[in-house]
């Protein structure tokens, strides 16, 4: 079985709804981690992401997504960017995505990543929020 197929079965089996389910079926997480981390893509754990950052938990950002019982018209705040792989879920789920990311460095690898893969529609901003010009 495809390490990405075990992945989304064990998201199943945690109880992540089917919506996101099918979104995170949509979305490769071994494209939003650093090469060196690739082995450990798709297990059930926080990867480091840059800046002394991890990435959430799978389980508990795919449950907290589904919490949000997202519509295709939904608009989305999102706080902390991360890696981009929950905004890429997110932009799958709803309309519009608003992501902000403290540390730059990491919102702009997001950005890249995020567009790279072709994902929706994602507004993007470093920063602590108090003094924004406008997206990156």
């Amino acid at each position: 079985m495809k390490e990405s197929s075990k992945y989304l079965k064990s998201l199943k089996e945690a109880g992540v709804v089917k919506q996101v389910l099918d979104a995170a079926a949509g979305v490769d997480r071994i494209k939003f981690v650093d090469p060196i981390f690739a082995p450990r893509a798709y297990a059930l754990e926080a990867i480091p992401i840059g800046c002394g950052q991890k990435s959430d938990d799978p389980v508990i950002m795919a449950k907290m997504i589904g919490q949000l019982g997202l519509k295709k018209k939904s608009r989305v705040l999102e706080v902390g960017t991360g890696s981009g792989y929950s905004t890429a879920i997110l932009s799958l789920l709803s309309h519009e995505v608003v992501t902000v990311e403290f540390h730059e460095d990491l919102a702009r690898s997001a950005k890249e990543r995020v567009i790279g893969e072709g994902y929706g529609t994602v507004r993007f901003y470093a920063g602590d929020a108090t003094d924004f010009d406008g997206p990156l």
